[in-house]
């Protein structure tokens, strides 16, 4: 369903793809579902976010306000058990049906065992994870998750909206159109028409699962679920039933549905026979087959996975770590080898809040989950994020309810402990804590623990290279096609003639006794020449297994690709007009790098350097996907390349690289504006305007009195960076850039907003959009009064948030959502 999610809300327009790809590479990080990551980053409301998860999953949207109040006896039958198992909170009991909610990952299969169970029909609708975790505490008593309380508490300023539906009450097959339209009011529902069911219950598939409100095939239209066209409403014969798989509908007409009835009040009778009474209270349910329980990203399953572990042990874990979860484990168990009590706490809303723990039997792990820790008051562990360093001393902060969280971890205050930060991308995504209780945790017990962070950090960039190397595709799932063999006439085969005999003489096989030597050999591989071949030939993620294999022999596959690089190629590259394409859309084997990742980086270096400017070009747009940490100053030096598609795409690899890394690596072109060559000018202010480097200023302003074409790209170059125009007079460039040098280059472009040249009002106001994702209403060529006022709230929004967003973080901004956009290209 995820995909499903993520398709729709890309295709019609409410999330870009670059975006999108940011939720993934969050989702890689903090875990959780794909609608808490969108949620968490603001990219759509929840109640449309709640329409297109019923679009998603084909189940009906719940309330706002579904699960607080809770029927008693919807958790009688449902205990604690079974509802964590699949992932179904109960609500309310209507009728002979259960009403629940569940939220992604979504099973369908999952809920029919549910119903096999239980012995009753279910009406289940979907709903947000954080919802679900919030209604899952409310119906056991328990402490939701701190993560979703600092979600929920975020989301509910904003005034609800009038909800999209409730289930309707009749059962529709898969594949099936919906036989009731959902109604916009919860206190009123359509009631649904008459159908002529079929003469003979023969004609009638009966499931053996009983889920009341699956709609597929529908739409969303004006912010509400209807049906896509008047044959909607009339489903196929035989498609519809009673809500009781036992009872097939009888011949004639199916009555209308009956009303819901509020939580906890009797329901009308059903026209189906009662079902089964329900299981006592916590009693246990024989179960009819092995389960499948899917796995749950929160919180992080730790059985098996929670003992100690030798600090060269956890690097080679960490090294060929798949998953994000044995990422985290492996640091916990490292500092468990050195601390009685270590948890893990993400960092993200301007908190901390706690995930996972590990800790010697009789300390508490389980209140972890409920530790927020907010990171705008004076702590050891603000500290640490904002220096990016790790804390070795006492957690007491003198603020009461950062001292009461602290207690939550490991059940007291310990004299000194450890604070471990995980830094990815200049910016702190974790931190581990880690304890002994009452005893002092020094610097010397946990020095080889420290560099553990980095390897950390490197994992984790790793996992987001491979889950973005994968690329964005719409799913196309084959649909599920049920055969009752039951229904298919078959010729009965007589064999009434037919004698059969124990054939004579000993048996053909020799027995074990007599000594037989049994042994398999696996055949050699194909050679690496030839499963290249095969990728080549193949279409985009057309050789999934060929490709695996190439990832699995990658020594082989790296030294084959040395001479083959690029290989065939799907798409000439002059004949796309506009922005770079994919890696994976040129070629098959530019495919297999990307899937390579880091370990293609030196290939990728080598290749950067060819003669032949395709292979400089493909090389470079597999770089762009990447980023290599070692290819920056390579991809610095492609700035002038003698092939403007080469220059487009390592301006477009450097954007991503960290501040740190591009100011080193734009050293080569700060000093080139000093060339004596025009075209070597041209390229290295195009590249240096383009990647914003305000460090560069004092080389342009150098050059801007040169009397050739040199000059005037300086010129252009400061005129863009600064939205300053002082013509060629380098005194006067002077004298500004010496009152303005320690200004933020966004302060600049604000007074830029000022400025009487139309042309420079523009870019201004065009790169502020782009830096800050901000809007305050101005326009580059409204009246001059409009536009003051625009740019007096451009002002007070940096003296109110900007200036502390942009100058008192050690955040990038180029790594915010909201921040660098792709670079834009002209055809």
């Amino acid at each position: 369903m995820p995909a499903r999610l993520s398709s729709l809300l890309v295709r019609d327009g409410l999330v870009g793809v670059k975006r999108m790809e940011k939720a993934f590479q969050r989702q890689v990080i903090y875990g959780g579902s794909l609608d808490t990551i969108l949620l968490e980053m603001g990219l759509v409301p929840e109640e449309r976010l709640t329409q297109y998860l019923a679009l998603a999953s084909g189940l009906p949207p719940a309330a706002r306000n579904e699960g607080a109040v809770i029927d008693e006896a919807a958790t009688t039958m449902i205990n604690r058990e079974l509802a964590e198992r699949y992932r179904a909170v109960p609500v309310a009991v209507e009728a002979d049906a259960v009403r629940i909610l569940v939220c992604s990952p979504l099973d369908l299969a999952e809920l029919e065992d549910l119903a096999d169970l239980l012995d009753r029909p279910l009406q289940p609708l979907i709903t947000p994870e954080y919802r679900w975790n919030l209604a899952f505490a409310n119906a056991y008593g328990l402490d939701p998750p701190a993560r979703f309380t600092t979600l929920a508490r975020s989301l509910d300023v904003d005034p609800a909206s009038t909800p999209v539906g409730r289930a309707p009450t009749i059962i529709v097959e898969d594949g099936a159109p919906s036989a009731v339209p959902i109604a916009s009011d919860l206190t009123q529902r359509t009631p649904a028409p008459s159908f002529t069911a079929p003469a003979s219950p023969d004609d009638v598939r009966v499931r053996r699962h009983t889920i009341i409100g699956i709609m597929p095939n529908r739409a969303v239209t004006d912010g509400t679920v209807m049906p896509r066209s008047s044959d909607d409403i009339t489903p196929p014969s035989g498609s519809v039933r009673r809500a009781t798989a036992s009872n097939p509908a009888p011949s004639g007409a199916l009555p209308a549905a009956a009303p819901s009835a509020p939580s906890g009040s009797a329901a009308p009778p059903a026209a189906a026979p009662p079902a089964a009474a329900p299981p006592a209270a916590g009693g246990q349910l024989p179960p009819t087959r092995a389960l499948r329980v899917p796995a749950r990203q929160t919180p992080i399953q730790t059985e098996g996975r929670d003992a100690p572990l030798p600090i060269v042990r956890a690097r080679e874990i960490l090294a060929s770590a798949e998953d994000r979860d044995t990422v985290f484990l492996t640091l916990l168990r490292a500092a468990r080898a050195r601390a009685r009590w270590a948890g893990l706490l993400t960092v993200q809303g301007g908190a901390a809040i706690g995930r996972v723990a590990l800790a010697e039997p009789g300390i508490d792990t389980a209140a972890i989950n409920t530790v927020l820790i907010p990171l705008d008051v004076v702590s050891p562990f603000r500290t640490v994020v904002n220096n990016q360093q790790s804390h070795i001393g006492p957690l007491v902060s003198g603020d009461p309810g950062i001292d009461s969280m602290v207690l939550r971890m490991g059940g007291t205050i310990p004299p000194s402990a450890l604070i471990l930060p995980v830094v990815l991308r200049e910016r702190v995504v974790a931190l581990v804590v880690a304890h002994r209780s009452t005893s002092d945790l020094r610097l010397v017990d946990v020095t080889e623990l420290l560099p553990m962070a980095n390897a950390t950090s490197e994992a984790i960039g790793r996992l987001i290279v491979k889950h973005k190397a994968a690329g964005y595709r719409v799913p196309a799932e084959a649909p599920v096609v049920e055969i009752d063999a039951e229904a298919i006439e078959t010729k009965r085969i007589s064999r009434a003639e037919v004698v059969w005999r124990t054939p004579n003489g000993p048996p053909s096989v020799p027995g074990f006794e007599q000594g037989v030597e049994m042994s398999m050999e696996a055949g050699e591989p194909r050679p690496i020449d030839e499963v290249l071949s095969e990728i080549e030939r193949s279409s985009e993620h057309g050789a999934e297994d060929a490709l695996t294999e190439a990832v699995e022999r990658s020594q082989e596959t790296l030294r084959a690709l040395v001479r083959r690089f690029p290989g065939k190629l799907r798409v000439d590259r002059f004949a796309i007009t506009g922005r770079t394409l994919q890696a994976a859309q040129y070629g098959g084997l530019l495919e297999l790098v990307i899937r390579l990742g880091a370990s293609s980086a030196d290939l990728l270096i080598d290749r950067m350097g060819a003669p032949q400017r395709d292979i400089r070009f493909y090389a470079t747009v597999c770089a762009a996907e990447l980023r290599p940490r070692n290819a920056v100053f390579v991809l610095a030096e492609r700035l002038f390349d003698q092939d403007f598609g080469v220059r487009a795409s390592a301006i477009e690899a450097l954007a991503g690289y960290p501040a740190q890394d591009l100011s080193h690596a734009l050293v080569r072109a700060r000093r080139a504006v000093h060339s004596s060559d025009p075209d070597v000018i041209a390229a290295a202010s195009s590249a240096l305007v383009a990647l914003g480097d305000s460090e560069a200023i004092p080389d342009l302003i150098g050059v801007i009195e040169r009397s050739d074409r040199g000059g005037e790209h300086a010129r252009r170059a400061l005129t863009a960076l600064t939205a300053q125009d002082f013509g060629a007079s380098e005194r006067k460039w002077r004298r500004w850039y010496e009152a303005a040098r320690q200004m933020h280059r966004i302060e600049w472009l604000i007074e830029g907003l000022s400025h009487k040249e139309d042309a420079i009002r523009e870019n201004a106001i065009n790169t502020l959009r782009r830096l800050t994702g901000e809007y305050f209403g101005y326009h580059h060529d409204l009246p001059r009064k409009e536009r003051d006022a625009g740019a007096e709230r451009w002002a007070a929004w940096w003296r109110e948030t900007g200036h502390r967003r942009f100058t008192m973080t050690t955040e990038n901004e180029r790594h915010r959502p909201t921040a660098q956009l792709p670079i834009r290209r002209e055809p």
